[in-house]
């Protein structure tokens, strides 16, 4: 019989589990769990400093210098055990010449694979001279910050950068870029990325690159299942096709007959009725979608929702997941600006009813809406039942004006009876309001729920313990809570925006503190009578 702890596949799957210093020891046992360890000590770097250590440290000078002959060796060991590099800018006072190394390691180096297994590559380090440097054959995840260069510093230029890394990492399958809105990048580096990487599979690009052109060389791409374009709102400052001539409405793009043969994932940023437009185009795969995000540039008004959702119905029917984002420019909402009495409307159940449909659907996010949601408690069961593949939901858990919702808590325990398979759910619910007679006989608990967050609607200093009784009942230890002062690391927007009362905020920590023990003590008080 096989020792199990000698199975370089069980050791693989143990030390995975181990932190750093575990593994360390580890590494120290025999050689046999020192290969294993290592593998896992190096696979993931977030610093460079480890490496050039090994590869170029003086003793003498205390500080680095040109790499010998026998720490290239040394460093061969360990270099060949990366798999994800990923810098940021987050240090950028360096103690040592930490630049200077790196610009004699790129002069003195014996091979141009510095590391030769590298998979996922994130560079967001303002200086740009040195990330070549790592550029691989083998790399098919690539993340780059794209700032602004500095002819100062002789820094590659945008179209230069393009060249480098279309020729250098020809195996790129998931793209990210990113620039900040005060920088305009080169007009030729996105199309000279996407021209260059036709096995693209996934594109991550900031919305001040969604423009008709991108799209257009998107559309041509064979196995793109994913298209995101990432920031907020007022990150935008070119919209696709009409607004670019100054247009109010969209116009359908010129799409070939094979346009998105593989796309599943698809992200937009365009208000309901256009983005209507845009999926209903000529040969656009409306039916192979499986996910779709809409991120509205415009406030929405609730009557015009109906129809687009009416349209995902009829042609998406495999959707599996629907993200929408719908206050638009969040700024001039939360100023008042907004104050058409249509645009400030609460959202109903017959808003949503067309997603009832959604068979397929398995999660169901909706942001951002102005005001609290118009939905009851025996509603949100409704569309829970309604959606049987359904496993997240967040129906708009920080509206923009943190009114009192009409959501209570009593949600939560119908929620835990009849739909105890959720793993994902946020809501903005009022725990202030009284117990329904069946929340407070509820038993029934979430057996599959990962993470609840739950949105700052008012509370009262009074609420806080009944509150924490009834959803320690219902939850179980291994559910991850996000409320009070925790919603700004869970939400998908920012609520740093919001004027939430301190003390409010602080009610809702106390909500989750006492929640946190109570379930602990619920565990001890099961596991002593059983």
């Amino acid at each position: 019989m096989h020792d199990p702890l000698q199975l370089p596949d069980i050791l693989a799957v143990i030390f995975g589990l181990l932190d750093a210093s575990s593994n360390a020891s580890n590494a120290l046992v025999c050689k046999r769990w020192s290969d294993i360890a290592l593998d896992e000590l190096w696979r993931e770097l977030d610093d460079l400093e480890p490496l050039m250590r090994i590869l170029a440290w003086d003793e003498e000078q205390n500080d680095y210098g040109v790499p010998t002959t026998a720490q290239w060796a040394r460093y061969a060991i360990y270099s060949s055990r990366v798999r994800h590099l990923n810098l940021s800018d987050d240090r950028t006072d360096f103690e040592t010449d930490f630049w200077g190394c790196l610009n004699r390691v790129s002069i003195h180096r014996p091979t141009l694979a510095m590391l030769p297994q590298l998979r996922h590559y994130q560079w967001n380090l303002s200086d740009r001279r040195f990330a070549p440097l790592f550029f691989n054959s083998t790399v098919t995840t690539f993340n780059f910050v794209v700032e602004e260069v500095d002819e100062d510093m002789d820094e590659y230029s945008d179209k230069i950068l393009a060249q480098i890394v279309v020729a250098r990492m020809p195996a790129i399958i998931n793209l990210h870029l990113w620039w900040p809105a005060s920088y305009e990048p080169d007009a030729t580096l996105v199309p000279m990325l996407l021209d260059g990487f036709p096995g693209l599979r996934e594109i991550h690009l900031p919305l001040r690159a969604y423009t008709s052109d991108t799209y257009l060389r998107l559309s041509k791409l064979q196995y793109l299942r994913v298209i995101d374009f990432q920031g907020s709102v007022e990150d935008s400052v070119v919209d696709p096709g009409p607004s670019e001539a100054g247009a109010e409405e969209y116009r359908p793009l010129e799409l070939s007959h094979d346009a998105f043969p593989a796309l599943s994932k698809l992200v937009l940023y365009l208000d309901p009725p256009q983005a209507a437009t845009f999926i209903q185009q000529d040969h656009f795969p409306i039916e192979q979608l499986q996910s779709l995000f809409i991120y509205s540039k415009h406030a929405v008004a609730p009557r015009t929702l109906p129809a687009f959702l009416d349209l995902l119905k009829t042609k998406c029917r495999s959707l599996g997941k629907l993200v929408m984002m719908l206050s638009g420019n969040t700024k001039k909402t939360l100023l008042g600006l907004d104050t058409e009495p249509d645009l400030l409307a609460s959202f109903t159940l017959d808003t949503f009813r067309p997603i009832l449909s959604y068979q397929e659907l398995a999660q169901l996010s909706v942001y951002n809406c102005a005001q609290p949601l118009d939905i009851t408690d025996e509603e949100v069961v409704e569309i829970v039942r309604s959606l049987p593949r359904l496993k997240g939901l967040d129906l708009n858990c920080a509206p923009l004006h943190l009114s009192r919702p009409k959501l209570t808590l009593s949600s939560l325990a119908l929620l835990s009876t009849h739909c105890p398979q959720l793993s994902y759910l946020s809501l903005y619910a009022d725990l202030d309001a009284p117990l329904s007679p069946f929340a407070q006989s509820c038993s029934a608990s979430f057996v599959a729920l990962e993470k609840l967050c739950m949105g700052p609607a008012p509370l009262k200093k009074m609420s806080v313990r009944p509150a924490a009784i009834m959803l320690s009942r219902i939850l179980r230890g291994f559910t991850e809570m996000f409320m009070g002062h925790d919603i700004r690391s869970f939400t998908e927007y920012s609520v740093s925006k919001w004027d939430i009362p301190q003390d409010r905020l602080d009610n809702w920590d106390e909500v989750a503190a006492a929640v946190e023990l109570m379930v602990m003590a619920r565990k001890d008080e099961r596991r002593t009578l059983g």
